[in-house]
């Protein structure tokens, strides 16, 4: 005979002004490869412009379309730093506009930086 012991934690919306992050973190993107989407997620300790870059193995950035989940614009150009309050952020990187290869996400905060290769295939 077995005893299954199940502990139920409160769910914490991300954007909850109570739950903070210690330090900078760039997290896998999920998913990856990917077609034509993929979520690029981050936390932030404090409240910070963050730079968003995506690059061919060329190193040109490509421009690809990023914006903020659920769906929002991330605003008019995707290299320009964009504000986001201390907290778990998500960026949807949409590469339909983009052919099938190995791209380098980069964001930038300050003196931080953190890069991902993801691979886009259609």
């Amino acid at each position: 005979m077995w005893l299954l012991k199940v502990a139920v934690l409160d769910a914490v919306s991300p954007d909850s002004p109570s739950i903070h992050p210690s330090s900078f973190l760039l997290h896998p993107c999920h998913t990856n490869p990917f077609n034509p989407t993929t979520i690029i997620s981050f936390d932030l300790p404090v409240a910070s412009f963050v730079e968003r870059e995506v690059f061919d193995v060329n190193g040109r950035n490509v421009g690809a379309n990023l914006r903020i989940r659920p769906g929002a614009d991330s605003g008019a150009h995707i290299g320009a730093p964009l504000q986001f309050p201390a907290g778990v952020h998500q960026i949807i990187l949409d590469g339909s506009n983009l052919p099938s290869g190995i791209y380098l996400a980069r964001l930038t905060v300050g003196d931080w930086s953190a890069v991902q290769k993801i691979v886009l295939l259609k």
